[in-house]
């Protein structure tokens, strides 16, 4: 691992949560292969800014990539000290008189007063409300990169989920994405556990500590997936496949209202593979009956 580059991500807690269930349906609950029975999360490395979470039960095999976001930037880009992201010494009187001077240049400032009018509401965190600036001058961001690569079991994943729900207030509505809940994903080097840290713009931050899965490599569903797409051959008249694992597909949450799902077929023997969307795809192991 490189010195630069932190076994750290942050993404939207929305895209978290959805992406651990996605994977769920796709996870082996046979307890005598823990490896089956957790999701896999790493940097997607066919889509910079991206993290892949990824799962299989030998039968079915899924991928879902969501975005990486910049919630936890060490400062920000501008150079007014009191535009500063928090990390540089500030003591709580420092730190209420930076929350000032940033609502007064919003509110009063030419370029922002149109769009922060008298009344509004920013919110009690500095580092969100510099945040907003930042997206008002339109300040280019570095893409988001980590070498975190992390398996934790899906029932510690669903128990994180479960917490992050009740801690979230549903129905909130936020000025800009930003604001919106995220989810801190971390490991130290060699540490047996990782640490999930919900965090809200309106709220204080929730921990969960699962154990991370070590010791043996996960099965290699990025190449399964390649290998099933890169032989030529004649496609099946019939493809045979289990009810309960085309049910998975219908189970898939998008965050849209519809979404299709598009079935590439293969070359005989080889799995189906389905995607939903740009973002996420699955493998399925076709039976073969006695006869046709």
């Amino acid at each position: 691992m490189s010195d630069n580059t932190p076994s750290t991500v942050t993404v939207s807690a929305a895209g978290f949560m959805r992406a651990v269930a996605n994977a769920t349906l796709s996870a082996s609950t046979d307890d005598t292969l823990p490896l089956l029975t957790a999701i896999h999360i790493y940097p997607d490395p066919n889509h910079k800014g991206e993290l892949r979470f990824e799962a299989t039960n030998r039968y079915v095999a899924s991928q879902e990539r969501i975005p990486l976001a910049d919630l936890l930037a060490v400062k920000g880009t501008l150079p007014h000290d009191h535009f500063i992201y928090r990390g540089h010494g500030y003591g709580d009187e420092q730190e209420a008189d930076r929350l000032a001077q940033l609502k007064n240049h919003l509110s009063d400032h030419e370029d922002h007063k149109d769009r922060f009018p008298p009344g509004y509401v920013f919110g009690d965190d500095a580092d969100d409300i510099a945040r907003l600036h930042e997206i008002e001058h339109g300040l280019p961001r570095p893409v988001p990169e980590t070498e975190l690569d992390v398996v934790v079991g899906v029932k510690d994943l669903a128990k994180a989920v479960k917490i992050f729900k009740l801690a979230t207030s549903d129905g909130t509505k936020y000025a800009e994405p930003l604001l919106r809940p995220h989810v801190v994903i971390s490991r130290d080097p060699g540490a047996e556990r990782v640490s999930l840290v919900l965090v809200q713009s309106d709220g204080p931050d929730t921990s969960y500590s699962p154990q991370a899965i070590v010791g043996n490599d996960y099965p290699p569903v990025d190449r399964l997936m390649d290998q099933a797409l890169s032989d030529d051959g004649e496609i099946e008249r019939f493809y045979h496949i289990e009810q309960k694992w085309l049910a998975i597909l219908a189970k898939v949450e998008t965050g849209e209202k519809s979404m299709p799902v598009r079935l590439r077929l293969t070359r005989a023997g080889k799995p189906v593979l389905a995607e939903i969307g740009e973002h996420y795809r699955c493998l399925i192991v076709p039976v073969r009956p006695s006869s046709d």
